[in-house]
């Protein structure tokens, strides 16, 4: 449990939660635990959960700062919200399901410190059985929306032409810079993401990590992957439907085109969109016919749905 917060106040760790106790708790216990050797507030924001987690957490957590929404504002907009009231030297974006096993922030700071540069920097993720979690990417262009939406990448899974999307963080144990990484942890300087206003509220939920790596390299920052240090992220914080995860994650990938593409572009990658899509709904139909598993048809039939609505979309 955090102490007093001090005059000077080195980092704010955010937090968004949503019917999430248990996760949350876990991951605000264990940064406690591995958090040493520098000042921080933590900010918790709770986006209107219907389990009375975001009480439960401001009543077992009251050294922390609490936002409790009236509604739920999505995951960018809570962000921001945290961000106005942060007194931090530095911002840490920090997913509600992560765990540490080590002082990894004091590491990333320290390395921060060091430097006199734009940097958005993020340590190795992993899965909960200890394996590399895909946590740094390349941004979206033409080729790998070709190669990703036509499997290419899962025909030739170890080629670096058809698959340099999945491949940047399989056995890098070097420091490198990078065009992206996920949302799960983002650390930077409060000056330079107050420059980019933080987070695009535009997006509801999934797609604004990928807009911000992109608007912050944009500006001349360095987004730098640093796998001296880990954490874990166990991927699942917030529930969420099936059919919640298909329309925000399709109606975010559209949007990111949208903002970021030429006209031109656009067009071509919306038909590979499309395309790759009904690819998909087709041949998770064949394969509920040959199984008869019930989850191949669900899935199948989430694609279709997710066309529909993004067809008569704004994006």
């Amino acid at each position: 449990m955090a102490e007093k917060i001090p005059k000077v106040i080195d980092i704010s760790i955010i937090v968004i939660n949503f019917n999430s106790y248990k996760l949350t708790s876990q991951t605000l216990k264990t940064l406690a635990e591995f958090s040493t050797g520098f000042n921080y507030e933590v900010i918790i924001v709770d986006n209107f959960s219907e389990d009375g987690s975001g009480i439960k957490l401001k009543n077992d957590f009251p050294g922390y700062q609490h936002i409790l929404n009236q509604e739920n504002l999505g995951f960018a907009k809570a962000n921001n919200q945290a961000l106005k009231i942060a007194k931090g030297n530095y911002i840490l974006f920090l997913n509600n399901d992560v765990i540490f096993e080590e002082n990894t922030i004091k590491s990333l700071l320290h390395y921060l410190d060091k430097k006199n540069e734009k940097i958005l920097i993020a340590p190795k993720l992993l899965n909960a059985d200890g394996t590399i979690q895909h946590s740094i990417y390349s941004f979206q262009n033409l080729w790998l929306s070709f190669t990703t939406y036509f499997f290419l990448y899962k025909l030739f899974p170890k080629s670096k032409y058809f698959n340099r999307y999945y491949l940047m963080n399989k056995g890098v144990e070097e420091i490198i810079e990078v065009e992206g990484i996920t949302g799960a942890f983002m650390l930077f300087n409060k000056e330079d993401i107050l420059e980019l206003n933080g987070f695009d509220e535009d997006f509801f939920f999934y797609g604004e990590d990928n807009d911000l790596c992109k608007r912050f390299s944009d500006m001349g920052g360095k987004i730098i992957y640093y796998p001296k240090v880990k954490i874990t992220h166990l991927k699942g914080g917030t529930k969420k439907t099936n059919w919640f995860h298909e329309k925000n994650h399709t109606l975010s990938v559209l949007f990111l085109f949208k903002k970021h593409f030429p006209f031109y572009k656009r067009i071509i990658v919306y038909i590979f969109f499309y395309l790759g899509t009904i690819l998909r709904s087709v041949l998770f139909l064949f394969a509920y016919l040959f199984t008869m598993n019930s989850n191949y048809l669900t899935e199948s039939k989430l694609k279709l749905k997710s066309l529909i609505i993004t067809t008569s979309s704004k994006t």
